[in-house]
């Protein structure tokens, strides 16, 4: 005897509120995105070339992105039937990079400003 997989459906007051967030994900997203265009444009044409503001711009991009296609995950659960759990997984997927990006940049932060504050204090040792 085969066992039907049932599929959970959200209720019509859920989808409304997953619509919302979808479509302020979407503007989210797209604000991260040309965020990250314009300050990686604005470093290639401008002679004094900045790395860490371009860094910033393609960290902006890969958030924006991940938050659009978390918007488009939250937006097909709302448009389609059979597969919320499945489309609700891989917004949530998409959210864990958007993290994963944010904790290693604080991560690689708060290295880099100890691993200065070590230099900095070194040198007034030295310099004594």
């Amino acid at each position: 005897m085969m066992v039907e997989e049932q599929n959970y459906e959200f209720s019509n007051s859920q989808n409304d509120l997953l619509a919302k967030v979808s479509t302020r994900m979407n503007f989210v997203g797209w604000a991260f995105v040309l965020l990250g265009i314009f300050l990686i444009a604005r470093q290639i044409f401008t002679p004094d070339l900045n790395l860490l503001i371009i860094i910033i711009g393609f960290l902006n991009l890969l958030i924006g992105f991940s938050t659009k296609k978390a918007a488009q995950s939250f937006k097909l659960i709302v448009d389609t039937q059979g597969n919320d759990m499945q489309h609700l997984m891989n917004a949530l997927s998409s959210f864990l990079r958007i993290y994963n990006i944010q904790f290693w940049s604080i991560i690689i932060v708060i290295v880099l400003l100890s691993l200065f504050f070590i230099f900095i204090s070194s040198m007034m040792i030295i310099n004594k």
